[in-house]
């Protein structure tokens, strides 16, 4: 396995409580199991590593790292090291900077762009956000920090508010053209009112707020 290990040296190390070999090709890493792979790291409970394939099952309290910042959550994930390619579930990342989150049951990753199946965004506390927005499907490029949502529906707490077919999040702190963070308010003169901005920044020295808004007791404006 040593000489195998020194082929795979500029891929990965893998480090254990336990180590396990079967037919000198697998490896069973269990008990605080860490893979290292150029700028990633990953931490969990078990690591099932073939060595020819150079493929990896984990599984159990999955924490992935990126330039020494935790920046996803599973449960279950199988990685392919040589083609840059994952598949994890349930998934859970958030932006360190930003705040934004995204959690879905599934998803695929493929050179830092993933794909997700029933995804949720949100920037509040993940256990009772104020506002989150749910989608069927989504997409997310980390390059770019964009995270595309199909079918969105927008919440406030556990109502929903607005449904739209497509919509799109930049989860990085500064100027770009998408809708800004929902307000929410309550009066007696205009009922409960939710508004929606949307900024438009095409260029660096201007800039426009459009706030579409709808108040209960005096209609949309």
């Amino acid at each position: 396995i040593a000489d195998e290990l020194k082929n795979h040296k500029e891929f990965f190390e893998l480090f254990a409580d336990n180590l396990d070999s079967i037919d000198y090709t697998t490896i069973i890493a269990t008990g605080n199991a860490v893979v290292i792979s150029q700028d990633m790291y990953v931490i969990s409970d078990y690591i099932k590593y073939d060595i020819k394939k150079r493929e990896a099952n984990i599984s159990g309290n999955i924490k992935f790292y990126r330039d020494g910042s935790l920046f996803l959550r599973a449960q279950k994930a199988f990685v392919r090291f040589d083609d840059d390619y994952s598949m994890i579930e349930p998934f859970y990342m958030q932006d360190s900077k930003s705040g934004i989150w995204i959690s879905a049951s599934s998803a695929k990753n493929e050179s830092d762009e993933y794909e997700f199946r029933d995804i949720v965004v949100s920037g509040c506390d993940i256990d009772s956000p104020i506002w989150h927005i749910e989608g069927s499907s989504g997409y997310y490029n980390q390059d770019s920090a964009i995270a595309s949502i199909w079918n969105p529906r927008i919440y406030i707490k556990n109502i929903p508010v607005m449904y739209l077919p497509y919509i799109f999040i930049s989860t990085q702190n500064k100027r770009t053209t998408g809708f800004l963070y929902p307000e929410l308010a309550s009066s007696s003169l205009d009922g409960f009112v939710y508004i929606q901005p949307f900024f438009l920044a095409l260029q660096d020295f201007w800039d426009m707020t459009f706030s579409p808004q709808f108040r209960t007791s005096r209609g949309i404006g």
